[in-house]
């Protein structure tokens, strides 16, 4: 072993650290590269632009949404309520504790509520619908 008296620290040439710079320039980590990060940034920059303006295109297919899930429910609630008092007009065993006049007024109710519903989702201008489905889907039937 050396002793440490006899140890000393030498200044490196400029040509030497010049050597080890671009050696460590070489083998450095492509995560470590400013290339690498500008790279990445512009990405997540582009995705977020993208991610922006292209839902945009479709806003006005979706400004309905709300109002058209709450007329589809609706629309769904009233169709079980006509078969319902449907059966009950037809079987008349006391079920749903109305009489026959109250079941066809109830039933006649729901039919006109359920014809109003069809026509806002479809046609729009009724019922919080600013666009009926048929204007701006063709896969609605």
């Amino acid at each position: 072993e050396i002793p440490p008296e006899q140890l000393t620290l030498r200044e490196l040439d400029d040509e030497v650290k010049a050597e080890i710079g671009s050696a460590m320039h070489v083998h450095k980590s492509f995560y470590n590269r400013h290339l690498t990060y500008m790279v990445v940034i512009s990405l997540i920059l582009g995705l977020c632009v993208v991610s922006v303006a292209i839902p945009s295109r479709f806003i006005p297919k979706i400004v309905n949404l709300g109002p058209s899930t709450d007329l589809s429910e609706f629309r769904q609630a009233l169709v079980k309520s006509c078969v319902h008092l449907s059966r009950e007009l037809v079987l008349d065993d006391g079920f749903s504790r109305m009489s026959a006049p109250q079941i066809a007024g109830t039933l006649k109710h729901a039919v006109t509520l359920l014809h109003d519903v069809d026509v806002a989702v479809r046609r729009g201008g009724a019922m919080d619908m600013l666009e009926g489905a048929d204007l701006w889907s063709d896969h609605h039937n």
